[in-house]
């Protein structure tokens, strides 16, 4: 990110300039029946789930190319094949947060008590409508960034993404191969899952607010790049030294 730090600061203003662009569009005000949690769920997770994934997505192709040695040709990510990449990574990222989501506010409902419920006050909003919500934009994305990335952990997704973005691998192949590469470096999960955890937890903190929406911001790109650079260190790494034995081998 040092090397190209404008590109990937605007990949993570365009995470939130999408995310405003979605809520900002008429049909969440009137011609979609929101008023049911369900609908109000669903269009939380799209307005900041499909901006994320795809900013996650095009930061790590611009880590790749960074990394390389090769300039950030703008151009080039607009090209139909790689766009058809960046979106089909993004919409599996964003299919991955849309389920914890769910399940999340299906557990947050089973404990919560039935008395609770009729005492919402008329001015006030039923809990579907306000889950997940932080008050402001980049308070709720730093949360949904935890979420990601705490979610990917419990089902050992991790590397699906860059395994579809260079490999170009079928999902049920990146998900296998992701899965393998969990098991054999247990550090991974608990190394990201807890401060995805912890970003949930302290997303709604009306203390640490400023910090958060600040952080909030390079936080896309910055996830991208963590992804690019564990997927380096874990395959590719093993694959050079496969090669290197190889070739001392055959002399």
């Amino acid at each position: 990110m040092a090397a190209e730090p404008l590109h990937f600061l605007a990949a993570g203003v365009l995470v939130t300039g999408v995310s405003a662009g979605l809520l900002a569009l008429p049909v969440w005000g009137g011609q979609l029946p929101i008023s049911g949690p369900w609908m109000a769920l669903l269009a939380t997770a799209l307005c900041y789930g499909l901006p994320l994934g795809l900013g996650i997505c095009l930061a790590c192709a611009m880590a790749r190319a960074v990394d390389q040695g090769r300039p950030i040709q703008l151009r080039r990510f607009a090209e139909p094949a790689t766009l058809r990449l960046l979106f089909r990574s993004a919409l599996f990222l964003f299919a991955l947060l849309l389920q914890g989501f769910v399940t999340l506010y299906l557990l947050t409902e089973l404990t919560r008590p039935v008395g609770s419920l009729s005492e919402i006050g008329p001015g006030q909003a039923p809990p579907g409508q306000s889950f997940g919500v932080h008050g402001t934009l980049l308070a709720t994305q730093f949360g949904m960034c935890g979420g990601l990335l705490l979610v990917t952990q419990v089902v050992f997704a991790f590397f699906v993404t860059p395994l579809q973005l260079f490999r170009e691998l079928p999902l049920a192949e990146a998900w296998t191969l992701s899965f393998r590469a969990v098991q054999l470096n247990p550090w991974i999960p608990p190394t990201l899952g807890l401060p995805g955890l912890m970003m949930i937890l302290i997303a709604p903190s009306e203390t640490y607010s400023v910090p958060l929406q600040i952080l909030a911001l390079p936080l896309p790109p910055l996830l991208g790049v963590l992804v690019y650079v564990a997927w380096k260190d874990v395959f590719e790494s093993r694959r050079r030294a496969s090669r290197r034995s190889e070739a001392l081998g055959a002399r």
